[in-house]
């Protein structure tokens, strides 16, 4: 019995309060730092957001203002941030298709996508 005691005193380690208090300090300092690292990851990709949608919806008014049902492709500046804005009209079973398309100039990659069904007049 007295083999025992000996050994569990020998032992060193951490105790269960000095692990949590750890973990609590931890945490304390982690979550709010990777809540600061996301907003500004996601603020970059909400603000290219917006401005896909506004150069979507502004594009779609121009067209059917104007009636410019011709396929189009070109590049637009908001601030100092390019995008390409892709037109696209389809005449099919007297229906006129337009989709507009913003995507990122460097990755290709589409922010937004707006489609449109009328009649063809």
């Amino acid at each position: 019995m007295n083999n025992i005691h000996t050994q569990w005193k020998s032992e060193q380690g951490y105790t269960l309060i000095e692990t949590l208090t750890a973990f609590i300090l931890l945490f304390i300092v982690v979550i709010p730092f990777t809540r600061v690292i996301t907003f500004v990851i996601s603020e970059k990709q909400t603000f290219n957001k917006i401005w896909a949608v506004t150069l979507a919806e502004r594009e779609m008014e121009t067209t059917l203002i104007q009636r410019q049902f011709v396929d189009e492709e070109r590049q637009e500046m908001r601030g100092r941030q390019p995008y390409i804005i892709q037109k696209k009209i389809n005449h099919e079973n007297g229906l006129l298709k337009i989709q507009i398309t913003i995507l990122h100039p460097v990755k290709q990659k589409v922010l937004y996508q707006l489609f449109m069904v009328r009649r063809d007049d």
